[in-house]
Protein backbone atom coordinates (compact mmCIF):
# COMPACT_ATOMS: atom_id res chain seq x y z
CA UNK A 1 0.00 0.00 0.00
CA UNK A 2 1.48 3.68 -0.80
CA UNK A 3 1.90 6.34 1.79
CA UNK A 4 0.00 8.51 -0.32
CA UNK A 5 -3.21 5.98 0.28
CA UNK A 6 -2.67 5.38 4.10
CA UNK A 7 -2.60 9.65 4.41
CA UNK A 8 -5.91 9.25 1.99
CA UNK A 9 -7.35 6.73 4.77
CA UNK A 10 -6.41 8.47 7.59
CA UNK A 11 -7.59 12.15 6.56
CA UNK A 12 -11.33 10.90 5.47
CA UNK A 13 -11.11 8.87 8.72
CA UNK A 14 -10.54 12.44 10.94
CA UNK A 15 -12.42 14.57 8.89
CA UNK A 16 -15.54 12.25 8.66
CA UNK A 17 -18.64 13.62 10.45
CA UNK A 18 -19.91 12.22 13.32
CA UNK A 19 -22.77 13.47 15.34
CA UNK A 20 -22.08 14.14 19.31
CA UNK A 21 -23.86 14.71 22.35
CA UNK A 22 -23.00 18.56 23.39
CA UNK A 23 -24.67 19.20 27.15
CA UNK A 24 -28.78 18.75 26.03
CA UNK A 25 -27.99 19.00 22.16
CA UNK A 26 -26.68 16.70 19.46
CA UNK A 27 -24.38 18.30 16.86
CA UNK A 28 -22.29 17.29 13.99
CA UNK A 29 -18.47 17.70 14.17
CA UNK A 30 -15.51 16.25 12.30
CA UNK A 31 -13.82 12.96 13.79
CA UNK A 32 -11.00 14.36 14.93
CA UNK A 33 -12.63 17.72 16.80
CA UNK A 34 -14.72 14.65 18.55
CA UNK A 35 -11.67 12.86 19.27
CA UNK A 36 -10.31 16.03 20.62
CA UNK A 37 -13.20 17.15 22.89
CA UNK A 38 -13.06 13.58 24.40
CA UNK A 39 -9.57 14.09 25.18
CA UNK A 40 -10.07 17.64 26.80
CA UNK A 41 -12.79 16.37 29.21
CA UNK A 42 -11.02 13.12 30.48
CA UNK A 43 -8.23 15.48 31.21
CA UNK A 44 -10.41 17.73 32.92
CA UNK A 45 -11.29 14.80 34.91
CA UNK A 46 -7.62 14.51 36.02
CA UNK A 47 -6.36 11.79 33.61
CA UNK A 48 -2.93 11.65 33.37
CA UNK A 49 -2.26 10.41 30.27
CA UNK A 50 -5.06 12.99 28.55
CA UNK A 51 -3.61 15.76 30.31
CA UNK A 52 -0.26 15.22 28.82
CA UNK A 53 -1.74 14.64 25.29
CA UNK A 54 -3.71 17.43 25.31
CA UNK A 55 -0.58 19.46 26.26
CA UNK A 56 1.32 18.34 23.45
CA UNK A 57 -1.05 19.09 21.27
CA UNK A 58 -1.84 22.46 22.32
CA UNK A 59 1.77 23.08 21.92
CA UNK A 60 2.39 21.34 18.50
CA UNK A 61 -0.48 23.79 17.05
CA UNK A 62 1.27 26.84 18.64
CA UNK A 63 -0.97 27.61 21.21
CA UNK A 64 1.65 27.67 24.30
CA UNK A 65 4.08 29.59 22.05
CA UNK A 66 5.54 32.48 24.00
CA UNK A 67 3.87 35.56 23.80
CA UNK A 68 5.48 38.05 21.22
CA UNK A 69 8.10 39.97 22.16
CA UNK A 70 8.17 43.66 22.95
CA UNK A 71 9.93 45.10 19.68
CA UNK A 72 9.08 48.99 20.57
CA UNK A 73 12.53 49.41 22.36
CA UNK A 74 14.35 48.56 19.14
CA UNK A 75 15.82 51.33 16.50
CA UNK A 76 14.39 51.20 13.06
CA UNK A 77 18.24 49.79 11.99
CA UNK A 78 17.60 47.34 14.77
CA UNK A 79 14.34 46.33 13.04
CA UNK A 80 15.65 46.02 9.39
CA UNK A 81 18.43 43.74 10.68
CA UNK A 82 15.84 41.29 12.58
CA UNK A 83 13.78 41.18 9.84
CA UNK A 84 16.81 40.26 7.42
CA UNK A 85 17.65 37.34 9.85
CA UNK A 86 14.07 36.02 10.17
CA UNK A 87 13.66 35.93 6.16
CA UNK A 88 17.36 34.34 6.38
CA UNK A 89 16.42 31.53 8.76
CA UNK A 90 12.93 30.89 7.25
CA UNK A 91 12.28 28.59 5.09
CA UNK A 92 11.68 28.51 1.75
CA UNK A 93 9.03 27.85 -0.60
CA UNK A 94 7.85 24.06 -0.62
Amino acid sequence: MRNRDIESIIREALTAPVTIRDGRKWIRVSAFEAMCRKRVGRALKGDHHAIVGTFELAKMIGLLAKPAQDLSKLSIEELEQLQRLIEKTSPGPE
